[in-house]
């Protein structure tokens, strides 16, 4: 379940973008808050890319990225999605599963060995074949999609040790 608790109006607050010298600033000193979502079709296959940037850079990961100031997690679910992999849903298919806690080694910004560190907050989506033959997956997924037997990333030892709890904490929760 989703719980948004709003006690203010974030439209009255104006987008914020940084430069990476601030951005390296702000990793310093506290957590981001990251929307995930685990794609899967009607076999139960996991949708998988490798990672084009630090932290991670080269890993096979999900679908998914920061929630911005006044989303809710559905929100940026279905922004991520949508700038990803070029589709958004009705925010009630996706339904979360688990929290991550990523202390990352590395990060793109310099210092990169200063690292950073996120939460994930991260959801399934079970996608019918029509949207699986209508992803349209951006210039940093496209030619590098890759579906993935969920007990194969369930049980590998060279995948992120994320990836491999995320997907056995989904094998837990469809033979719960």
């Amino acid at each position: 379940m989703f719980n948004t608790i709003q006690t203010g109006d974030p439209a009255k607050r104006p987008p914020t973008r940084y430069d990476d010298a601030e951005y390296a600033k702000i990793l310093d000193g506290i957590v981001i808050a990251c929307a995930d979502i685990v794609i899967l079709d009607q076999a139960g296959r996991i949708l998988m890319a490798p990672r084009s940037y630090e932290p991670a850079k080269g890993v096979f990961w999900i679908a998914g990225g920061r929630m911005r100031f006044g989303e809710s997690f559905q929100q940026a679910a279905n922004r991520n999605l949508a700038r990803e992999m070029g589709i958004e849903v009705d925010p009630d298919r996706i339904r979360p599963f688990g929290t991550y806690n990523y202390i990352w080694g590395e990060r793109a910004q310099e210092p990169a060995e200063n690292g950073s560190q996120t939460v994930s907050i991260t959801s399934m989506l079970v996608l019918t074949p029509g949207e699986i033959e209508g992803l349209a997956p951006n210039e940093e997924y496209a030619g590098a999609l890759v579906w993935r037997d969920l007990k194969e990333v369930a049980t590998s030892t060279t995948d992120h040790p994320g990836m491999i709890q995320t997907a056995k904490d989904l094998l837990n929760l469809f033979h719960a």
